[in-house]
């Protein structure tokens, strides 16, 4: 049955149909967007390129491959706040499916969220520890947190695109505070290394991650690389931590309308692994600009800045909201942030100055005060 549904593609393609397919507005497909990232199951670590997932694996001294222990990676960039995500039914990896709720800043709700447990984190039931149990019984939080990070191997700066990784509670936080894995460290601490040592960016050293052998679990486990990068490839890393890739890693959020999976969270090992080629390096600031097609789409569109980029309408929309008097939370659906956060770091200069509207407000006051009818009243006798 199969074989006989494949052999339509194999017969070739009639000339009627391929102008259909080449005429212009004429298609009613859409491919779903993908995310690249770095993931794993079990402790396999994987990349998700383009929608192809390739893992991550090494040959070892007798020639047969294994999963590699370490991936070091530079990190571009990540979310400062955690999110939060709820499942109502135990993790399926034969039918992977969306969170029921989740939230991008651990505040409230995303705005396209089917069915919200509750207007905030703050007082939603199933953040609450004993919301959840363990599997030896002991409470834990059914609404698990998590934290996003955007990252490039370090043996393809320049020539791969930024990836997500998602990382857990149990990888962001290690609350034993002891340090069992000497140089290992969870996320928060790797952080709080990194700034006793004077490091203000996660992209000027590579950084390895490795899953914790204590741990049945993939727990993550963060530690610095042996050398700096060098002022030619910190200087790339530094332009894809600003590119709309990283942003995007970084704030695109899950989408009902399109996704069918959730995403699970991510791995570690020791040697450097095999990384699946990409087909273009990434450039600083991808998009494709407005092009005239009555010059052969050679030369930018008449009345449009030079290299005007479609994702330059992204930001027109903003502006155009933000002037209208639409509130962040409003900017913020619209465009898909992550969160109200990314939002107001992105756009925030556009909102107008409430500085002088405050003052003119507490003038207005003072002044009815004095001059409205109190101060009729003071002088209702009149004047001496």
């Amino acid at each position: 049955m199969v074989a006989n549904a494949l052999t339509i593609f194999e017969a070739g393609i009639p000339a009627h149909i391929t102008a259909a397919m080449n005429e212009e507005g004429s298609g009613n497909i859409v491919a779903r967007a993908t995310i690249n990232s770095l993931t794993f199951e079990g402790k396999v670590w994987s990349i998700n390129l383009d929608g192809k997932k390739t893992k991550l694996l090494r040959t070892n001294a007798d020639g047969e491959e294994e999963p590699v222990s370490i991936f070091t990676g530079v990190i571009l960039n990540y979310n400062k706040e955690r999110g939060r995500e709820w499942y109502s039914k135990p993790y399926d990896p034969k039918n992977p499916a969306l969170p029921d709720c989740w939230s991008e800043d651990s505040k409230m709700p995303e705005a396209n969220v089917p069915q919200p447990q509750s207007k905030s984190c703050a007082t939603c039931p199933k953040s609450k520890k004993g919301s959840a149990s363990t599997q030896d019984g002991k409470p834990t939080v059914a609404c698990g947190q998590f934290q996003k990070l955007a990252l490039i191997p370090a043996t393809k700066i320049g020539g791969f695109p930024p990836l997500r990784l998602r990382i857990k509670i149990t990888s962001i936080y290690d609350k034993s505070g002891v340090d069992t894995h000497p140089g290992w460290h969870a996320w928060d601490q790797y952080i709080a290394l990194l700034v006793s040592k004077g490091v203000n960016n996660t992209a000027l050293l590579p950084t390895k991650i490795k899953f914790d052998p204590a741990t049945a679990y993939p727990k993550l486990m963060f530690s610095p690389g042996k050398d700096w990068l060098d002022e030619a490839t910190f200087a790339i890393a530094k332009e894809l931590a600003a590119s709309d890739a990283t942003i995007e890693a970084l704030t695109s959020s899950y989408d009902p309308t399109t996704s069918k999976t959730g995403n699970k969270p991510l791995p570690e090992d020791e040697e450097e692994a095999e990384l699946p080629a990409a087909a273009q390096p990434v450039q600083a600031r991808p998009g494709k600009a407005f092009k005239c097609r009555a010059c052969g789409g050679t030369e930018d569109a008449a009345g449009l800045p030079a290299g005007f980029r479609y994702h330059d309408l992204r930001h027109y929309l903003a502006s155009l909201l933000i002037a209208h008097g639409a509130d962040v939370k409003t900017v913020q659906a619209r465009l898909r942030h992550g969160s109200a956060t990314t939002t107001l770091n992105t756009y925030s200069h556009l909102w107008p100055d409430k500085d002088e509207s405050t003052k003119a407000i507490v003038d207005s006051v003072i002044k009815a005060r004095f001059e409205g009818p109190a101060d009729s009243s003071r002088t209702a006798g009149g004047a001496p």
